[in-house]
Protein backbone atom coordinates (compact mmCIF):
# COMPACT_ATOMS: atom_id res chain seq x y z
CA UNK A 1 0.00 0.00 0.00
CA UNK A 2 1.23 3.46 -0.76
CA UNK A 3 1.53 6.02 2.06
CA UNK A 4 -1.31 8.43 2.17
CA UNK A 5 -1.31 12.00 0.77
CA UNK A 6 -0.65 15.13 3.30
CA UNK A 7 -3.41 16.96 3.32
CA UNK A 8 -3.13 21.08 2.79
CA UNK A 9 -4.58 23.38 5.31
CA UNK A 10 -7.69 25.04 4.27
CA UNK A 11 -6.03 28.30 2.84
CA UNK A 12 -4.12 26.21 0.01
CA UNK A 13 -6.73 24.31 -1.06
CA UNK A 14 -9.75 26.87 -0.70
CA UNK A 15 -10.54 29.09 -3.65
CA UNK A 16 -11.21 32.59 -2.91
CA UNK A 17 -14.37 33.04 -4.13
CA UNK A 18 -15.45 30.16 -1.85
CA UNK A 19 -16.85 31.23 1.49
CA UNK A 20 -16.20 29.69 5.13
CA UNK A 21 -18.35 29.89 7.58
CA UNK A 22 -15.64 29.72 10.44
CA UNK A 23 -13.70 33.62 10.95
CA UNK A 24 -10.58 32.16 11.57
CA UNK A 25 -10.13 30.76 7.84
CA UNK A 26 -11.25 34.73 6.70
CA UNK A 27 -7.77 35.32 8.76
CA UNK A 28 -5.79 33.13 7.95
CA UNK A 29 -6.77 33.51 4.40
CA UNK A 30 -6.10 37.29 4.86
CA UNK A 31 -2.66 36.75 6.26
CA UNK A 32 -1.80 34.47 3.64
CA UNK A 33 -2.14 36.80 1.15
CA UNK A 34 0.07 39.11 2.67
CA UNK A 35 2.60 36.78 3.19
CA UNK A 36 2.55 35.68 0.04
CA UNK A 37 2.51 39.72 -1.43
CA UNK A 38 5.84 40.07 0.90
CA UNK A 39 7.63 37.29 0.60
CA UNK A 40 7.18 37.11 -3.51
CA UNK A 41 6.77 40.62 -4.47
CA UNK A 42 9.48 42.76 -2.45
CA UNK A 43 9.77 46.29 -3.17
CA UNK A 44 11.55 47.49 -6.12
CA UNK A 45 15.09 49.92 -5.39
CA UNK A 46 14.64 53.45 -5.15
CA UNK A 47 14.80 54.78 -8.51
CA UNK A 48 18.16 56.71 -7.72
CA UNK A 49 20.05 53.56 -6.49
CA UNK A 50 19.23 51.25 -9.58
CA UNK A 51 21.49 52.81 -11.93
CA UNK A 52 24.79 52.05 -9.64
CA UNK A 53 22.92 49.02 -8.58
CA UNK A 54 22.56 47.79 -12.23
CA UNK A 55 26.44 49.15 -12.96
CA UNK A 56 27.83 47.16 -10.10
CA UNK A 57 25.75 44.36 -11.29
CA UNK A 58 27.45 44.74 -15.03
CA UNK A 59 31.34 45.32 -13.46
CA UNK A 60 31.06 42.38 -11.58
CA UNK A 61 29.58 40.18 -14.06
CA UNK A 62 32.34 41.31 -16.56
CA UNK A 63 34.89 40.45 -14.06
CA UNK A 64 33.76 37.16 -13.28
CA UNK A 65 33.53 36.34 -16.94
CA UNK A 66 36.47 38.06 -17.61
CA UNK A 67 38.25 35.72 -15.08
CA UNK A 68 36.54 32.75 -16.36
CA UNK A 69 37.84 33.45 -20.16
CA UNK A 70 41.84 34.30 -18.82
CA UNK A 71 42.35 30.83 -16.29
CA UNK A 72 40.96 28.88 -19.74
CA UNK A 73 44.01 31.12 -22.15
CA UNK A 74 46.42 30.96 -19.20
CA UNK A 75 46.14 26.92 -18.29
CA UNK A 76 46.10 26.26 -22.09
CA UNK A 77 49.45 28.30 -22.16
CA UNK A 78 51.10 26.61 -19.33
CA UNK A 79 50.13 23.23 -19.86
CA UNK A 80 52.59 20.85 -21.90
CA UNK A 81 52.43 21.13 -25.43
CA UNK A 82 51.39 17.37 -26.68
CA UNK A 83 47.80 17.89 -23.62
CA UNK A 84 47.21 21.55 -24.56
CA UNK A 85 43.63 21.21 -22.70
CA UNK A 86 44.74 19.10 -19.86
CA UNK A 87 44.75 21.62 -17.40
CA UNK A 88 41.76 23.53 -18.67
CA UNK A 89 39.77 19.93 -18.23
CA UNK A 90 41.43 19.36 -15.35
CA UNK A 91 40.33 22.30 -13.68
CA UNK A 92 36.45 22.14 -14.53
CA UNK A 93 36.27 19.31 -13.14
CA UNK A 94 37.96 20.44 -10.48
CA UNK A 95 35.49 22.97 -9.88
CA UNK A 96 32.34 20.88 -10.99
CA UNK A 97 33.46 18.46 -8.15
CA UNK A 98 34.41 21.51 -5.93
CA UNK A 99 30.64 22.97 -6.44
CA UNK A 100 28.63 19.46 -5.85
CA UNK A 101 30.64 18.68 -2.42
CA UNK A 102 30.37 22.32 -1.23
CA UNK A 103 27.86 24.12 -2.45
CA UNK A 104 25.15 22.75 0.26
CA UNK A 105 27.49 24.19 3.12
CA UNK A 106 27.36 27.36 1.64
CA UNK A 107 24.25 27.86 1.41
CA UNK A 108 23.75 26.84 4.45
CA UNK A 109 25.78 29.18 6.05
CA UNK A 110 24.00 32.03 4.23
CA UNK A 111 21.14 30.89 5.76
CA UNK A 112 22.53 31.00 9.12
CA UNK A 113 24.03 34.24 9.37
CA UNK A 114 23.14 37.62 8.76
CA UNK A 115 23.36 38.11 4.92
CA UNK A 116 24.95 41.33 5.06
CA UNK A 117 27.37 39.88 7.14
CA UNK A 118 27.86 36.55 4.94
CA UNK A 119 28.17 38.25 1.87
CA UNK A 120 30.69 40.36 2.55
CA UNK A 121 32.67 37.31 4.19
CA UNK A 122 32.48 35.31 0.61
CA UNK A 123 33.00 38.30 -1.53
CA UNK A 124 36.31 38.54 0.62
CA UNK A 125 36.79 34.96 0.44
CA UNK A 126 35.87 35.17 -3.64
CA UNK A 127 38.64 37.95 -4.46
CA UNK A 128 41.50 36.47 -1.76
CA UNK A 129 40.74 33.11 -3.67
CA UNK A 130 40.84 34.72 -7.11
CA UNK A 131 44.10 36.69 -6.33
CA UNK A 132 45.96 33.33 -4.78
CA UNK A 133 44.96 31.63 -8.01
CA UNK A 134 46.07 34.49 -10.38
CA UNK A 135 49.43 34.84 -8.02
CA UNK A 136 50.21 31.04 -8.64
CA UNK A 137 49.44 31.60 -12.57
CA UNK A 138 51.83 34.14 -12.67
CA UNK A 139 54.56 32.31 -11.16
CA UNK A 140 53.88 29.08 -13.19
CA UNK A 141 54.21 31.74 -16.60
CA UNK A 142 57.29 32.70 -14.91
CA UNK A 143 58.48 29.68 -13.92
CA UNK A 144 57.38 28.44 -17.96
CA UNK A 145 59.20 31.51 -19.62
CA UNK A 146 62.49 30.69 -17.68
CA UNK A 147 62.05 26.85 -19.11
CA UNK A 148 61.48 27.96 -22.59
CA UNK A 149 64.24 29.92 -22.46
CA UNK A 150 66.36 27.58 -21.57
CA UNK A 151 65.44 25.13 -24.45
CA UNK A 152 63.69 25.19 -27.93
CA UNK A 153 61.72 22.21 -27.47
CA UNK A 154 58.28 21.70 -26.68
CA UNK A 155 56.93 21.17 -22.78
CA UNK A 156 55.53 18.03 -22.41
CA UNK A 157 54.81 15.85 -19.24
CA UNK A 158 57.60 14.76 -19.25
CA UNK A 159 60.43 17.70 -19.15
CA UNK A 160 61.62 19.01 -15.86
CA UNK A 161 59.20 21.55 -15.71
CA UNK A 162 56.25 19.42 -14.94
CA UNK A 163 58.28 16.95 -12.86
CA UNK A 164 59.23 20.48 -10.45
CA UNK A 165 57.57 20.45 -7.07
CA UNK A 166 56.74 23.72 -7.02
CA UNK A 167 54.96 23.41 -10.32
CA UNK A 168 53.06 20.45 -9.41
CA UNK A 169 52.34 22.63 -6.14
CA UNK A 170 51.54 25.91 -8.34
CA UNK A 171 49.09 23.72 -9.93
CA UNK A 172 47.17 22.33 -7.92
CA UNK A 173 46.94 25.88 -5.88
CA UNK A 174 45.30 27.05 -9.08
CA UNK A 175 42.83 24.71 -9.36
CA UNK A 176 42.30 24.89 -5.42
CA UNK A 177 41.74 28.36 -5.26
CA UNK A 178 40.22 28.94 -9.01
CA UNK A 179 37.59 26.34 -7.85
CA UNK A 180 37.46 28.13 -3.90
CA UNK A 181 36.54 31.43 -6.12
CA UNK A 182 33.78 29.93 -8.56
CA UNK A 183 31.64 28.60 -5.88
CA UNK A 184 32.37 31.52 -3.75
Amino acid sequence: LLPSRPTLPSFYTSSPDESNASPDNDINKNNMRDARRHTLMPSSPPSSIRPVLYTSHFTSQWAERSWEFTIILLLTFIGPADRALFLVSSYGLFCALASLLSLGAVGAFIDRANRITAFRLILIWQNLSVIAATASCFALLVMRENETDESDEPLTFDSPFFTEDWTLYLIVSVHVFGASASIA
